[in-house]
């Protein structure tokens, strides 16, 4: 993602410079603070739906799948953060189910 670019201009013939800053992918993930919820879907099927709404940056999701599904009984997942956070998250609660 480019999040800056400035000319520097120069006096001498091909001395001009373009400077383009940019960031990675992340930096879109993490723009906007987001509220869903995901009933009956495991943290798979919820990951691969939040990557694949950015397709348009070039992101294929290729997600391991999980195998919790939660009962809407019993849980609800739920987004109150970027998707960033969210995914990172649902990353964590999988590594603790699969340690503990």
């Amino acid at each position: 993602m480019i999040t800056s670019h400035q000319v520097v201009p120069s006096n001498k013939p091909g001395e001009s410079r373009l400077v383009v800053t940019g960031e990675d992918i992340s930096l879109q993930l993490d723009l906007e603070e987001k509220s869903a919820t995901f009933p009956n879907q495991p943290d798979s099927i919820i990951v691969t739906r939040l990557i694949a709404s950015y397709a348009t940056y070039g992101l294929v999701p290729v997600v391991t799948p999980t195998t919790d599904i939660p009962i809407q009984t019993d849980r609800i997942p739920s987004q109150q953060a970027t998707d960033l956070s969210f995914i990172q998250q649902l990353a964590e609660n999988v590594q603790a189910r699969l340690t503990d």
